[in-house]
């Protein structure tokens, strides 16, 4: 894979992969008989750790939980990790390379099995909204 380039950075997605991967429908099949609505609720995280000299692993975990009332439908839990080569001039600029666009590569891929994994487990095929990464990270900072 190319490098991406701007005036102040590069960085390359080495290799990506499922780390870990659970879905659940706990109450199957009479959960697939009802017909009320389903809430979800997403959470979201970002690890990144060094392996060496401007390589980072980048590890984004979703976990998803459907509900209906009290009663959880299905649970969905990814762990989606790359590995990526980042030259930066700062400090600064590799944390950002590193908890902004890194996430914005492997989201796409975290979306795609999230869709997948729910229609094929049963559930309505979930679609995860657009997340801001930039405002994500600015939110980290200023905690």
């Amino acid at each position: 894979m190319p490098h991406i380039h701007s005036n102040r950075k590069s960085f390359r997605l080495l290799n990506k992969f499922i780390k870990d991967l659970s879905f659940e429908v706990p109450e199957a099949p009479n959960s697939f008989f009802d017909e009320r609505l389903i809430s979800v609720s997403v959470q979201l995280n970002i690890q990144v750790s060094q392996l060496e000299k401007e390589v980072f692993l980048v590890q984004f975990t979703i976990e998803v939980v459907g509900s209906r009332d009290d009663d959880k439908v299905f649970s969905l839990f990814v762990e989606q990790c790359g590995i990526f080569e980042i030259i930066a001039n700062s400090h600064k600029e590799e944390e950002y390379v590193l908890y902004v666009d890194c996430p914005g590569i492997l989201y796409p891929y975290v979306c795609a099995l999230v869709r997948t994994i729910t229609a094929d487990g049963g559930v309505p095929p979930l679609n995860l909204e657009y997340v801001d990464f930039a405002e994500m990270y600015k939110q980290k900072k200023m905690n």
